[in-house]
């Protein structure tokens, strides 16, 4: 099933050129213009060239600008009013988070359109087939890759995050065909997680992008992308949402890997129980 076209554009947005933010406006701001519109006429309403406008199609939908009229016209029942506006002071804290929840699973839901069965199968496979994952995330995005390490080596899977970026690229240049990297970067443009998952590459290693941008540089390195949406409710809080839906994707992941690993295996799945439980302090 394809991706509904407004999600992601919306998860994309930052991303675009000055040209496509052009194209993409007009298209989320007035879709039915846009489906309406002849690729000449909106050529000169948006000042952007016809050629601008099919390169534009063939990015989100493989093909020409009637292929994405199609598209867009398809998608029009998903869209709705937004629900909510930024918090403010005089909601208060219970009504900022009452806010935040709406916003979240505005966010989630979006993640859930954007990224299609096959592509999150594909990265739960290569997952439990690594020999060794290593796992590379900087600032923000280290928050997210430390949590997905500490998930995956509670699930019983060989995993290491390494945090020193020149240790990532170092940590890369060890790794074999039979090792998988997944590099989480909300951006898709660190030029240390690049270079790390490059060398890492040069070694035959498969690599999973955890990223906001599927087009992104990181993004095109990658044998699997895994795309994390915001809500596109409040630019501000972007990020936040951004880092949300990275770890709404993680849980899913590692529980479906865990319902897999438990039919497999029982009894390696309680004895790391066991022993993780074993380090609670009893009553």
């Amino acid at each position: 099933m394809e991706p509904n076209i407004f999600a992601e554009l919306k998860s994309q947005y930052d991303f675009l050129t000055k040209t496509e933010k052009r194209i993409a406006d007009i298209l989320l701001n007035s879709p039915q213009y846009f489906i309406g519109c002849s690729i000449n006429r909106l050529s000169e309403y948006s000042g952007v060239s016809q050629g601008s406008i099919n390169n534009f199609a063939k990015k989100f939908c493989g093909s020409g600008f009637a292929a994405l009229k199609l598209r867009v016209a398809s998608c029009l029942s998903s869209l709705s009013e937004k629900p909510f506006a930024t918090a403010d002071n005089a909601n208060g804290i219970k009504g900022a988070l009452e806010l935040k929840i709406n916003d979240f699973m505005t966010a989630f839901k979006n993640t859930l359109e954007i990224n299609d069965e096959q592509t999150l199968k594909k990265a739960a496979d290569m997952i439990l087939s690594a020999k060794r994952i290593e796992m590379y995330g900087t600032f923000s995005s280290a928050i997210v890759a430390n949590d997905f390490c500490l998930e995956l080596i509670q699930l019983g899977i060989p995993t290491a995050y390494v945090s020193d970026s020149l240790m990532a690229s170092v940590s890369a240049s060890m790794l074999d065909k039979d090792c998988l990297v997944i590099a989480v970067s909300s951006s898709g443009r660190t030029k240390e997680i690049i270079d790390s998952v490059e060398i890492a590459k040069g070694n035959g290693v498969n690599v999973i992008c955890m990223t906001a941008d599927k087009n992104s540089p990181l993004a095109k390195k990658a044998e699997t992308v895994l795309v994390a949406a915001a809500s596109d409710i409040a630019i501000s809080e972007r990020m936040s949402e951004i880092r949300m839906s990275q770890l709404f994707i993680i849980d899913a992941l590692c529980s479906y890997i865990r319902s897999i690993i438990y039919e497999n295996g029982k009894d390696k799945y309680y004895k790391l129980l066991d022993i993780i439980s074993s380090h609670s302090v009893e009553d």
